[in-house]
């Protein structure tokens, strides 16, 4: 394993790690919503 393969592997952990932190933020907003919807619906 050179330096090239840890800089690769490096980037795709970044790129995951991104990926999880945007689902994350994703369903909060969708509960946020759903939660407003509740709220307006009664």
């Amino acid at each position: 394993m050179d330096l090239n393969d840890l800089n690769k592997n490096n980037l795709k952990q970044k790129k995951n790690h991104q990926v999880l932190k945007d689902l994350k933020i994703n369903n909060l907003i969708i509960i946020f919503l759903d939660l407003t919807q509740y709220i307006n619906n009664n």
